[in-house]
């Protein structure tokens, strides 16, 4: 049986990266230091750059300027759309990273099996991505991103296409695979609700050019799914709103400031 206890987690560190793109500046230097085994929501207004942001991160692009480290790690990514293959069904899309580092069929099987059951999906490892519904495919696509065991996750607004309810189960097991496995996971998200629910802390973005403005530590009475009616959430999702709309500062949050913010304590 594979081994699913926790992961070793790793630090992201961003240090003064910024991208341009034919000649605009898509966001300014960004420097934030993301501790080992935290949970770093990032929210910001359209086309400030946190996709792209995620997508330096996952080494997808390569910056203008500036470096990030994640200490020789290579990260799991799980996109908006899953991106299941049509053509092989549940299990053999999670086994899919697997086979391509030549992992032995069995063993491909024990993890594909483990991490479908993590996820919920353990009785339809057979089904193919046209049987399954849209949160159906979404859990595949994080079994997929997690069953090499990567220190790191990276989120892409991963239920953006999902309806309320389906999006709240699926936030619910992101908190228990983070619990769980350990891993740092760093995501994407233009739900507030849902930045704030999930991250321990929660990275303000605001452009054009992107740039970072404000980090807010989240400190909640509980993470159960009822803290979302109380006075502390309601309070951060006002002073999360407060930041995003406020005019853009000359300079935004100097680089390097954010280092002591950006994953705390869980």
């Amino acid at each position: 049986m594979a081994d699913t206890g926790r992961l070793p987690a790793a630090g992201i560190s961003f240090d003064g990266v910024s991208m341009t793109f034919a000649g605009v500046r898509a966001f300014e230097p960004v420097s934030i230091d993301v501790k080992a085994g935290s949970f770093v929501s990032i929210v910001g207004t359209s086309g400030c750059g946190k996709t792209t942001l995620l997508r330096i991160a996952a080494g997808l692009v390569v910056p203008s300027e500036g470096s990030i480290d994640l200490g020789g790690a290579r990260p799991g990514m799980c996109f908006q759309d899953p991106r299941l293959l049509p053509w092989r069904n549940a299990m053999d899309n999670v086994t899919l990273p697997l086979e391509l580092a030549g992992v032995s069929p069995d063993e491909c099987q024990d993890r594909g099996i483990e991490m479908l059951r993590m996820v919920g999906m353990g009785d339809a490892w057979n089904r193919m991505p046209s049987q399954l519904s849209g949160g159906m495919r979404m859990r595949v696509g994080l079994a997929r991103a997690l069953v090499e065991r990567p220190p790191a996750l990276l989120l892409d607004e991963p239920c953006s296409a999902l309806d309320e309810i389906t999006r709240e189960t699926i936030n619910e097991l992101l908190a228990d695979l983070w619990k769980e496995l350990g891993m740092t996971v760093l995501l994407v998200t233009h739900s507030l609700a849902e930045a704030v629910y999930l991250g321990r802390q929660v990275v303000v973005m605001t452009g054009r050019p992107g740039r970072v403005v404000s980090v807010h530590g989240i400190h909640l009475p509980s993470r159960n799914p009822e803290v979302r009616t109380t006075v502390e959430f309601a309070q951060a999702l006002q002073s999360i709103y407060h930041d995003m709309t406020l005019p853009r500062p000359p300079g935004g949050i100097a680089p390097g400031s954010l280092a002591k913010h950006a994953g705390g304590e869980p």
